[in-house]
This record gives structure tokens, C-alpha cells and sequence, in this order.
């Protein structure tokens, strides 16, 4: 029986696997540039944005470029970078507002048979339109007892959608409803009772009928299938973000002189330091509670030359010139003991140049063990404007990690069990989640969880498109959260967080 019953979940899975594949098209990539450039690479959502991953072909004046990519049906935006520093949009394609105030252009990939106008009641369905996949949340997701199923038609296609579930031996029937649109698609949704169930889609429009999946498969769900849970706290919390360097300075003895070169490089900190310290959001306790505030959100807190501390200098200690190790773990247990809960800010994209790994690559170049932690495209390394291996948006100070190998991953899931569980920490805030591979994530959170079963996570800057430059990471929290010496009483904006 087990045997059978193994053998029927692979058959289960494999027809899953058909079902969520779609086909792929061939698409064409052109710039004509004023001037040769040196490389021009294509950036895009089918990418993660990432400035060099899809390198373009020239042609011998190397001012026309020119790259096809096998794509899916759907909206795709885009950008060319060029030298690895500028992004420009394809000056041929149309542009669409990525949500920031940004334009980026935009190619819309249509399937087979969308040559055919669509029609409501003209008796025929374009197959190609159709489409559910049973592993997508987006598509099945459980959540408070109710099971969300959405189906996918072709837009102004389908004049009626109907679901069927078998539960206990009794089949039902309910009418999907159309619940939005885009240029290519129309998405019907049904909510029902979350229960142990096998179901299936009808779709009509005048005599024709089509049944997903084909013939008489069905989908099936389990309860605790594709289960992704949100803690209770985090329903209705009240966040409260901190930049600890901009904040309440308790500490004056750990206040970094602003006036010195931050690094090798000879840079200054252009944006200064104001001396905040986690001391300082502790004395400040009280203040917070008073706002009503339940949930801190403190931007990086670990060893940084800069003060926002986005470039990751050693993830094993608290900078000190915001605090030491004890001090967060006061400040940790001091917002338990009121109730109150923290979230630290995750950056596992990238590190800054005085990471253990990429000072040794800088001292022993292609002799580095940690070669492999980063993408080097050549060699020998150096710390310069457009770097020879790849950075958070090419700035040379943020070395981006190479995710695609297990040392790596290892390494930073280590990090993360450690604080979560030393400070019984209640969540991190997830920085440019989107530009991490999904291998990584899904390591992730089992992690976080077994460490801490009711922490939280959240995604933080999905979608932006800004590159923003180091002081740019924080220009705009500046505006609104600066205090010399004295509580940032204007800091209690919106994060850009979106809770999962």
C-alpha cells in the first residue's frame, strides 16, 4: 500500500509540474546607443533586476545591442544598463510606473492563439490563457480556515467560471468571480471552507466547454497544505522604525568622528553621524509606549563603517558605535517585559568591504578560499567605481553575495538562528528581498522558526527600481527622523515593509 499510494503522489506531482508550466517565447532586446559603450547589460523583472547578470550582444561599432530571451506570456519590465552604471529605458518600448515614482519600460509577451480577438459568447476559449497552479499561494492559499482559489482566463474570453469541490463524498458547485483584469488576463476567485478536498474548474462561453485539469484529474488539498501562518501579534501592530545612528544619543563615548575617512578608500561619511546609540532607544522607553507603539523596527544594527549600516561589516557583534552585544540584549528584553516586541533588519544580499570574506578575496585574489562567496567576473579585485564583480546596484562599497553557493547560505542561516534565538527576537524586516535567489528563503524561515516559533518576516523594498546611492539609502529617512541629542519625535513613519 505504501508503495501504491508513493507512487500515485509521484504521478500527483508530476502532473502538478505540467500543469504549472507554461510555454515560453522568444523575445528580441534592442537598444541603438549614441555612443559605443564599452557593455550593456539587460535588467528586468525576469531577472531580479540584477545590472549584470544578462550581458547583451554588440555589434562591431558597438553601439547597437542587441539580446533574445525565451520569456513567459505576461507584463515584463525592463531596463539597459550601460557600462554597468547607467539605466536608460528602451526609448521604442512603452513605460509603466513601477509604484516609486520610477518608469521603467515594459514588453507584453502574449500567447498562442491571442491573435484570435476575444469575444464573450463566441462559443470558443483560448487554452493558452487558461491557468491555475495548485503550488502558487497566489493561486491556493489557506488562510483563517478558508481555502482562496484563483483561476486565470484570457481577458473578455470567458463568460462564466465555475468551481467544483468533492468533500465526504458530496460534490458542490459554486460561480468564480472575475475579481480583476490586466492587458492580457482576467483572474476569477472562490472562497471556501478550508477542508481535506479534491476540486477542479469549468470554464463556458456560449457551447464551449473546458474542464482544468484536463480530462478527470483533479486538484487536491489537504488541511496543512501550503500552510504560510502569520503570527496574531503582527496582525494589528503598531511600528515604530529606528535608525539607532539617528535617534537619542545616551552615549557620547561611543560617537564616531565624522571628519575621518571611513574606510580604506578615503571616503567620508557625506550624510555625518549623529551619535544615536541603542542606549539611548532604551532611555527612551518610555516615550515610545506613551505613542502607543508595540513593535520596533530597528534599521541595521550590526558592525558598519557608514550610519545607516546597510554594507555589513561582521554580522557577529552589534556596531559599537551604536552599542555593544549587551545593549541590544537589554534592549530586548526590556521591550519584552513591556509587552513590546522587536524586528531587526535582515541585509543578506550584500556586505560591506570590510567583511572578513571579501577583505580576504581583496589580499589573495583568485587564491581566496571565499573566491566563490562573490560573482568576480575578473581579476584582480579592487575596491573602485564599476567594479569587476557584482554589487548592490554597482556600488563598489556593497560586494553582493553569492547565494547560489551552500557555504554561503550556511554561513548567513547560522547568523540568523543565533540572534533570533539569543533575543528571542520577534522578526526581521527582509532588505531587498527580491534580489535574493528563492532557494534562500525557503531555507530561511524554517530556520527562523525553529528558533523562534512565533517570529515574524517581512519584505522590504520589493519592487523598487530607485539605485540609490550608499547616502541615498537613507536621504529620505533622514528628512523625516533626525535629532541631535534628542528623541526623534518625527520618526514614526510608514516603514517600507509589507507584511507576508
Amino acid at each position: 500500500m505504501r508503495r501504491r499510494a508513493a507512487i500515485a503522489t509521484l504521478i500527483l506531482l508530476t502532473l502538478w509540474a505540467g500543469w504549472a508550466q507554461e510555454s515560453t517565447y522568444p523575445v528580441q532586446f534592442r537598444v541603438e546607443l549614441e555612443r559605443p559603450a564599452e557593455k550593456v547589460y539587460l535588467a528586468g523583472s525576469f531577472n531580479e533586476w540584477q545590472p549584470r547578470a544578462t550581458p547583451m550582444q554588440p555589434d562591431a561599432e558597438k553601439r547597437v545591442w542587441t539580446l533574445t530571451l525565451q520569456l513567459p506570456p505576461g507584463a515584463h519590465q525592463y531596463k539597459f544598463v550601460v557600462n554597468g552604471t547607467d539605466w536608460i529605458t528602451d526609448p521604442k518600448a512603452p513605460t509603466i510606473d513601477d509604484g516609486n515614482g520610477n518608469l521603467n519600460s515594459v514588453v507584453w509577451v502574449e500567447p498562442d492563439g491571442y491573435s484570435r480577438p476575444a469575444r464573450l459568447g463566441d462559443g470558443h476559449i483560448t487554452r493558452s490563457g487558461v491557468h491555475h497552479n495548485p503550488n502558487d499561494l497566489r493561486d491556493r492559499n489557506p488562510v483563517h480556515g478558508k481555502l482562496y482559489l484563483r483561476l486565470r482566463t484570457r481577458k473578455d474570453d470567458v463568460a462564466q467560471g465555475l468551481l467544483f469541490y468533492r468533500q465526504n463524498g458530496r460534490t458542490q458547485r459554486i460561480e468564480m468571480t472575475p475579481f480583476v483584469s490586466d492587458a492580457l488576463y482576467t483572474y476569477y476567485r472562490a472562497v471556501i471552507p478550508e477542508a481535506n478536498l479534491e476540486y477542479w474548474f469549468e470554464l463556458r462561453d456560449g457551447n464551449a466547454r473546458l474542464r482544468l485539469p484536463d480530462g478527470n484529474a483533479r486538484y487536491r488539498h489537504r488541511i496543512g497544505d501550503h500552510r504560510f501562518e502569520v503570527p496574531d501579534w503582527a496582525q494589528d501592530a503598531i511600528y515604530y522604525q529606528i535608525m539607532p545612528d539617528r535617534f537619542y544619543n545616551a552615549d557620547p563615548t561611543n560617537d564616531p568622528d565624522a571628519n575621518k575617512p571611513i574606510d580604506f578608500t578615503g571616503r567620508i561619511e557625506g550624510d555625518g553621524f549623529y551619535g544615536g546609540d541603542l542606549q539611548g532607544i532604551l532611555k527612551q522607553l518610555d516615550y515610545l509606549r506613551d505613542l502607543g507603539v508595540d513593535t520596533l523596527y530597528l534599521t541595521p544594527v550590526f558592525a558598519s563603517v557608514t550610519h545607516h549600516n546597510y554594507d555589513i561589516d561582521d554580522y557577529e557583534r552589534v556596531d559599537p558605535e551604536i552599542g555593544t552585544d549587551a545593549d541590544l540584549k537589554a534592549l530586548a528584553d526590556a521591550l519584552h517585559q513591556h509587552g513590546m516586541r522587536l524586528v531587526l533588519d535582515g541585509v543578506f544580499n550584500h556586505v560591506g568591504i570590510y567583511f572578513f570574506a571579501f577583505q580576504d578575496l581583496l589580499r589573495h585574489q583568485e587564491n581566496s578560499p571565499f573566491r566563490d562567496w562573490f560573482i568576480v567576473e575578473r581579476f584582480p579585485v579592487a575596491v573602485e567605481p564599476n567594479p569587476n564583480y557584482w554589487a548592490w546596484w554597482n556600488i563598489p562599497y556593497m560586494p553582493k553575495l553569492n547565494h547560489n553557493n551552500p557555504i554561503v547560505r550556511r554561513y548567513l542561516l547560522g547568523v540568523i538562528e543565533r540572534w533570533t534565538r539569543e533575543l528571542n527576537l520577534d522578526g526581521w524586516r527582509l532588505d531587498v528581498p527580491n534580489e535574493v535567489p528563492d532557494v534562500f528563503w525557503r531555507e530561511f524561515r524554517p530556520v527562523v522558526r525553529r528558533a523562534n516559533p512565533n517570529a515574524h518576516h517581512h519584505r522590504g523594498d520589493l519592487g523598487r527600481r530607485r539605485a540609490l546611492a550608499a547616502r541615498g539609502y537613507v536621504r529620505q529617512r533622514d528628512e523625516l527622523c533626525m535629532a541631535r541629542g534628542g528623541v526623534g519625535v518625527r520618526c514614526a513613519w510608514q516603514p517600507e515593509t509589507v507584511a507576508v
